[in-house]
């Protein structure tokens, strides 16, 4: 690799989008500290991101997506001042890989893809379905094919993606430990707070431990957070605190818990899935308890640094040792916090990430990127076998 490269960044989001956040945008500083320049193009603007996951307003939305349409094809006559593309998820959020196409092999620009999720399952969101049948997740395969390498964001993920491509290197969505850091020790609260973060699409994964959390309140005092649903969550009997995500806030709200949630269900979905939200909780020093399916089982190793949890009483009985039991809280979370400074954090992923990149131009890197072994992460036989079971 010789002089300063101009990668070009292809996503459906900006910074408001997790994702784009943690990554690409926090390995900005790596990437220019050693001579590659990046360059996003995101296709949803942020305003737009804020109610396309909501009912209606199917009018404005059609507005909103053919005039970005239509700037994305225009954007390939500018495709010459770049070196190399990394492709997250796709172009265009609907049809076939055509924009990808032209940039590959009608530009000949090398590309990256990265893959984070099951996207090639063709999931959709309710506020979204009549999109669906427009998606085509098989393109998704296609674009494996086309790159020179695909960065994967956990092990299950990348054993599909060695079907279509050789060249596959496994990166873990990773926390900056400098930003994710312990609240400062004080008193126990007279309310213990229970955590869930996330998104108008995952909300339904909390809603599903409806009955969990009547049951657990009939017990214990608790107030269950939720930040980042959408829209209003009812659960009768239970004591809540609801707001809107913001990024502005978004440590603050990791580390203003005392337990921290993230359920999954059991499926080929969440198989893809890299926990990510449950590693926000670790950094902060808050423990959690998650769903024990695909890659919560190689984070976590349950009552060591964490709660796994298959069924409604493992639920309960984990969140009431934890809500019943400070100390047990301090322990798991420091040992979470470790966990997620030894094999989940931005200082070692980093370099990971870099290869990745540099494998554009370099076989060198290629080599050692599709080599790249993150010890203790699931295998493919082991996922498939907790969707199973």
């Amino acid at each position: 690799m010789h002089g300063r490269k101009r990668l070009l960044i292809i996503s459906p989001v900006s910074e408001s989008g997790a994702g784009y956040r943690y990554r690409i945008q926090q390995y900005f500083p790596t990437l220019i500290a050693n001579g590659i320049d990046p360059v996003s193009w995101p296709f949803y603007s942020d305003d737009f991101l804020q109610w396309v996951h909501r009912p209606g307003r199917y009018g404005t939305k059609a507005r909103h997506f053919l005039m970005r349409a239509t700037r994305r094809v225009l954007q390939l006559f500018d495709l010459g001042q770049f070196n190399g593309v990394f492709m997250y998820r796709e172009a265009l959020p609907i049809g076939p890989p055509v924009w990808e196409w032209i940039c590959v092999r009608g530009w000949r620009l090398p590309m990256v893809f990265d893959l984070d999720d099951a996207i090639y399952l063709g999931d959709t969101s309710e506020a979204n379905r009549l999109l669906h049948s427009w998606k085509c997740p098989w393109k998704t395969w296609t674009l494996m094919r086309w790159s020179r390498h695909v960065i994967a964001g956990n092990a299950y993920l990348a054993s599909q993606a060695r079907r279509y491509q050789p060249s596959v290197g496994v990166v873990p969505t990773s926390v900056d430990t400098t930003s994710y850091q312990p609240r400062p020790s004080e008193t126990p609260r007279p309310v213990p707070v229970i955590g869930w973060i996330g998104s108008p699409t995952t909300v339904k994964y909390l809603e599903s431990l409806s009955e969990v959390f009547h049951r657990l309140a009939s017990r214990r005092r608790f107030c269950l957070k939720i930040i980042g649903a959408g829209r209003p969550v009812h659960m009768p009997g239970v004591e809540l605190e609801q707001r809107a995500w913001q990024l502005e806030r978004e440590v603050e709200e990791f580390q203003d818990c005392d337990i921290g949630v993230s359920p999954l269900w059991n499926d080929a979905w969440s198989l893809g899935k890299c926990g990510f939200k449950a590693l926000q909780f670790m950094g902060c020093g808050v423990p959690v308890v998650v769903s024990g399916v695909g890659m919560h089982c190689d984070m976590i190793t349950s009552g060591v640094n964490g709660m796994l949890a298959k069924s409604e009483e493992e639920w309960i009985a984990a969140l009431e040792r934890l809500l019943d039991d400070v100390v047990l809280r301090q322990r798991l979370g420091g040992a979470g916090r470790a966990t997620v400074e030894a094999r989940y954090s931005l200082a070692v992923n980093a370099p990971k990430f870099l290869r990745a990149i540099r494998s554009l131009w370099d076989d060198a890197a290629l080599e050692a990127s599709a080599n790249e072994h993150v010890s203790g992460l699931p295998t493919e036989s082991s996922c498939v076998a907790s969707a199973a079971s």
